[in-house]
């Protein structure tokens, strides 16, 4: 036999036998009875083998499923009984199914066992759905048969009402913030590489109403109805210098070594001009006040009025 994964086959002779998975067994399934049968073992050993694998009493069966029969069919009817035979056929064919056989029942291939296995659920859907549709009228028998043994006197109990969900819808309202944005300008009043807030930005709000629907209490729903902007946002600005200062003029000419750049006091020509009693480390110094006619080349009006070294 080519390699095959252990399982019972047919070894040519018409019976099913063991295959390991690399060798015959000398495991034997019993065409009568179903059970296992080890023909490698002693006599006394088989006999043993036999009686603990069939181990099942037929008329013991045969008698206990006909009681259960009669019993399915005196309260519930053949309803019932169809619905216990089909679950019992597709126990037995779902084991098969799973196992690759039931020597015992006498289904030896997987496809036997799915078709019983189809059977039985076909069965006990059938014999379900019948015994749902007979159901209410068994019902109203037996509370019949309540009221003719009781006392002439007995009412009949008022059902329980099936308590009516509660369905309420609400609309609600939520609040949220809507963020400003921000862009930028050129300003030619602004020197490059200077920035300034031209308009300042602000949050806008917006107010959504939603409908929400529940039932005893449970949300099972919402939808936005309408988004209304109560505050519309600010756009923020900012303006992006792009003017080009215009370079310091040269130093005008001298009268005996003072900078014409500026008057009220001699101002040397030199590298740096520092105010005089002032923390600057020259190496030219001037006594002021001094008043700016030109350009400040050397940074003497640290105020900007236009006076230097008044302090």
């Amino acid at each position: 036999m080519p390699a095959a994964d252990p399982g019972w086959f047919d070894d040519g002779s018409g019976e099913l036998r063991w295959w390991d998975g690399t060798k015959w067994a000398t495991f034997y399934v019993d065409a009568n009875t179903g059970a296992v049968i080890n023909r490698g073992a002693s006599p006394a050993g088989q006999v043993a083998t036999v009686a603990t694998q069939s181990g099942v009493n037929f008329k013991a069966a045969i008698i206990t499923f006909s009681t259960i029969v009669v019993v399915i069919l005196v309260f519930w009817g053949p309803a019932a009984l169809l619905l216990a035979s089909g679950v019992v056929a597709g126990a037995v064919g779902l084991y098969a199914v799973l196992k690759g056989s039931f020597g015992r029942l006498r289904i030896r291939t997987r496809p036997v066992a799915v078709a019983v296995l189809v059977a039985g659920i076909f069965a006990s859907t059938i014999g379900g759905a019948a015994l749902t549709a007979t159901q209410q009228p068994l019902d109203n028998v037996a509370s019949f048969a309540g009221m003719s043994s009781s006392s002439p006197r007995a009412t009949v109990p008022t059902p329980t009402p099936t308590p009516t969900p509660v369905r309420k819808e609400s609309v609600i309202e939520e609040s949220a913030t809507i963020a400003y944005t921000s862009s930028t300008v050129d300003d030619a009043n602004l020197d490059a590489g200077l920035t300034a807030v031209a308009t300042p930005g602000a949050n806008g709000q917006k107010v959504t109403r939603i409908r929400v629907v529940t039932v005893d209490g449970v949300e099972i729903s919402r939808e936005v109805i309408e988004e209304v902007v109560t505050v519309h946002p600010v756009n923020e600005v900012i303006a992006v210098g792009s003017r080009q200062p215009p370079p310091p003029p040269p130093p005008g000419p001298a009268d005996n070594g003072c900078d014409s750049n500026y008057e009220g006091a001699c101002v040397p020509v030199s590298s740096d001009v520092d105010c005089l009693g002032g923390s600057g480390d020259g190496p030219g110094y001037v006594d002021g006040p001094v008043r700016i006619v030109g350009a400040d080349i050397y940074d003497l009006d640290r105020d900007g009025d236009g006076i230097a070294c008044d302090a």
